[in-house]
């Protein structure tokens, strides 16, 4: 045999060999550690609590919630008239948020003698999964409004929206 044929036959038999050695690797079945994570999206009040009446302020039922939002009615009849409210939000889903928006939306009649106040929160306030947070609501009669012989009612709802941060 020349040594040229010796050659192709070494040849031919390595790339043989290589071809069987790579369909043996990529043959196996490919093993994989993948970790799945269920999202949950679960933000919502979970308590109210007043937390002072000032003046002569009255409550006139207790304030509610429920998951999506929160209510009060109250009763202010003059200067320095207020009543607080404390409420908790609760993130029990998976998801970090983001606090977008707080709107206090008056179920009567709006009324410059009555003012809403929130603190503790502010917009852009982070909220972790797992964790909580409180909000303070003041309610309040207007010291610079003129007429103070009519008895301010006013209910009101408090809706907070949340987005994916």
């Amino acid at each position: 045999m020349s040594r040229k044929t010796k050659i192709r036959i070494i040849t031919v038999i390595t790339v043989v060999a290589l071809l069987v050695v790579a369909y043996a690797t990529f043959a196996q079945p490919l093993a994989t550690n993948t970790v799945t994570k269920t999202l949950s999206w679960d933000i919502g009040f979970t308590n109210v609590v007043k937390t002072g009446v000032y003046g002569e302020a009255q409550e006139i039922s207790q304030p509610s919630f429920s998951h999506t939002d929160a209510s009060f009615n109250v009763a202010l009849t003059g200067p320095n008239d207020k009543i607080t409210y404390e409420f908790t939000i609760e993130n029990m889903g998976t998801v970090d948020a983001r606090l977008e928006s707080i709107n206090i939306i008056p179920n009567n009649f709006a009324s410059d003698a009555v003012l809403y106040t929130v603190s503790g929160l502010n917009i852009g306030d982070e909220l972790k999964a797992g964790d909580s947070t409180k909000m303070l609501v003041t309610v309040s009669y207007n010291n610079s409004v003129q007429d103070v012989s009519n008895n301010y009612q006013k209910s009101a709802r408090i809706i907070v929206n949340y987005v994916e941060k």
